[in-house]
């Protein structure tokens, strides 16, 4: 397999969207509908990581997993789903940017906030509340952005195919 992809002529910069990245990503697919299991996985981890804390009663190193958690993978993964959308964010209806683009900037508020609180002992009931407000808020922006970019063929957006790529790797390894 290695070998025939090697024999494959280039015949662009932009890399091809490739069907085995994703299930459901060949002839005819979205950026949106690729994202889809994308986002399905990466909320699961999210949610495995960071809903524990969610309990007011929760304790310090819950909260402190949760922390580290933030800071090891989740950074890595939104700073792909950034490129991706900062790739195709010129194809998007206005309305829609502007909506992804206010979600983007109230999960990277919560993000910094849940830091800042999650690393402090006492802080359980502040930590649940926003951990809760940080889960809605990047469940409904995944979603907003799958639905924003469910009528762009990935044929017509190859500068999504790369970072659609990373994503689907990054998140299929946890």
């Amino acid at each position: 397999m290695a070998a025939t992809a090697l024999r494959r002529p280039i015949t662009s910069a932009a890399p091809a969207p490739d069907a085995a990245f994703a299930p459901g990503c060949g002839l005819g697919a979205t950026v949106g509908s690729c994202l889809a299991p994308i986002h399905a996985r990466w909320l699961s981890e999210v949610a495995h990581d960071v809903l524990p804390v969610c309990d007011p009663r929760s304790g310090f190193w819950f909260r402190w997993g949760a922390v580290r958690y933030l800071a090891d993978r989740f950074d890595r993964d939104y700073e792909l789903e950034v490129e991706l959308l900062d790739a195709v964010i010129g194809e998007v209806e206005p309305r829609a940017a502007q909506r992804l683009r206010e979600g983007r900037r109230a999960l990277e508020v919560l993000r910094r906030d849940l830091d800042w609180v999650g690393r402090r002992r006492g802080t359980g009931i502040a930590t649940a509340a926003i951990a809760g407000a940080f889960l809605q808020t990047l469940r409904r922006w995944c979603t907003e952005l799958e639905r924003a970019l469910s009528s762009l063929p990935l044929e017509e957006a190859p500068h999504a195919a790369a970072p659609l790529a990373r994503l689907d790797r990054w998140s299929g390894a946890w």
